[in-house]
């Protein structure tokens, strides 16, 4: 028996009338990127979570990058990433030219220990 990955179909069942009026939209305009669609996305969302502005990306490895280049992390620097992830939460550092620097957790708390770090994060916060 195939058990998927993840099943959409009963999670977005009510949802399904709205979202393939949205695709038929995207479709029918022929603006794959950008566009009013993206536009209302974002002040919906950016309302919706109390933020003033909300910006939409391709996916959650731009997400990260952006938020890396955004804080500063670049050439030189290192960032302290769990070694248990999904491979996104690494695969975005390079973009910035900083290094991944993979740490264990420790079993008792689930959880890295910040100490274990600290001389390298000491760097990052002096920016």
């Amino acid at each position: 028996m195939a058990i998927p990955l993840f099943a959409a179909s009963g999670s977005l069942a009510p949802l399904h009338d709205d979202l393939r009026a949205a695709v038929d939209r995207v479709l029918e305009s022929g603006r794959f990127i950008l566009g009013p669609e993206l536009d209302a996305f974002e002040s919906e969302f950016a309302a919706q979570v109390g933020a003033a502005h909300a910006i939409g990306v391709a996916n959650g490895t731009d997400a990260i990058t952006i938020a890396l280049r955004a804080m500063g992390v670049g050439p030189g620097d290192e960032v302290v990433v769990p070694s248990f992830t999904f491979y996104a939460t690494a695969e975005a550092i390079p973009h910035t030219g900083a290094a991944p620097v993979f740490c264990d957790i420790d079993p008792r708390p689930s959880a890295s220990r910040p100490r274990r770090f600290a001389p390298r994060s000491r760097r990052a916060r002096r920016r």
